[in-house]
């Protein structure tokens, strides 16, 4: 019976400091959940933390990203789901067979200039960078400044937006001699060979679905079999992320991958691309031709026409997030 009371009386201080300890719980969660949030509204703030504790990583479509997206603070759901959705990317994995031997790492840079674009926009920088998909390794690169022939004076609004000053496209090759220096270079890198796969990686679908098919289609210039197909890195990040990424930046942050060198300078966007890439590959994505155009020498004219940009932002929104 002794034995009995004593059993009662400590299941009875057990609960009643189970009881307190949630108690000290609810009135810290309580303080938490009402802190005045670092910026923006407090209503947003709240919302965004009733979100991220229900659904941390897979955010619920019933509050979707616009729920919150106002003039004046920033987007807490978004921004959230993407640092979440990096952190949980860290564990490396053996890199899986790729459908390609090679990956062509992308980047155009073409005339432009603040309230309309040049007509007809021309490629004035052409990076390419080889990445061997067996190591995720880059074994070479093309990188060639294009010399325009219609427009050729550089804007103020290019140069602060690429950082391409005249003296880097004067004297250089115009369009169609750039296109058999890169001819050239694809067969020095043995990817002209039929039992070698390769495919473009581009960050969009604007630099071979709109820039360079414009392009020839204006100058009469053939293009080759090998650049009517490429992987838009922006499906691929969705394919593996869950999420279809607004730009290359918010994929490294996402990530984790520190930006190197200058933004929209188009090597330097190559090399954070490739990036991506590894990280995307050591997760464990098989990569996939996600675009592509009729193989024809040259495109009928009624492509449409580049987008106006009246700024920097603008023009990079024509270029890299208004792509399907």
């Amino acid at each position: 019976m002794l034995s009995s009371v004593s059993s009662v009386s400590a299941s009875n201080s057990f609960r009643q400091q189970v009881s307190s300890l949630l108690r000290v719980f609810q009135i810290v969660e309580r303080e938490y959940n009402s802190r005045p949030p670092r910026s923006g509204s407090s209503d947003a703030y709240r919302l965004h933390r009733r979100v991220k504790d229900r659904d941390p990583y897979a955010f619920s479509k019933a509050y979707d990203s616009r729920v919150v997206k106002e003039p004046g603070f920033s987007n807490f759901i978004y921004e959230e789901r993407m640092r979440s959705m990096g952190a949980r990317a860290q564990l490396e994995v053996a890199l899986p067979r790729q459908i390609y031997d090679y990956f062509l790492v992308l980047d155009f840079e073409a005339t432009c200039d603040r309230d309309a674009p040049p007509h007809p926009q021309e490629i004035i920088e052409f990076p390419v960078l080889k990445v061997d998909s067996r190591t995720m390794k880059p074994v070479s690169q093309f990188h060639q400044y294009v010399s325009p022939s219609v427009n050729s004076e550089l804007t103020p609004f290019c140069t602060q937006l690429t950082g391409i000053i005249q003296d880097m496209v004067d004297g250089q090759p115009q369009f169609s001699e750039t296109l058999r220096r890169f001819d050239k270079w694809m067969e020095t890198e043995g990817l002209l060979r039929p039992e070698v796969s390769s495919c473009f990686v581009t960050c969009g679908d604007w630099d071979l679905g709109m820039m360079l098919p414009n392009q020839a289609n204006h100058f009469g210039v053939p293009l080759r079999p090998y650049f009517s197909k490429w992987i838009n890195l922006k499906h691929a990040f969705s394919e593996a992320i869950g999420h279809y990424p607004r730009s290359m930046m918010l994929m490294l942050e996402s990530l984790a991958i520190k930006h190197t060198g200058r933004e929209h300078s188009g090597i330097d966007d190559c090399r954070n691309m490739m990036h991506i890439v590894q990280v995307l590959a050591q997760r464990g994505h098989v990569f996939r031709a996600t675009g592509q155009v009729a193989p024809r020498s040259v495109l009928p004219k009624r492509l449409a026409p580049a987008r106006n940009a009246s700024s920097p932002e603008d023009f990079l929104i024509t270029k890299h997030v208004s792509q399907s």
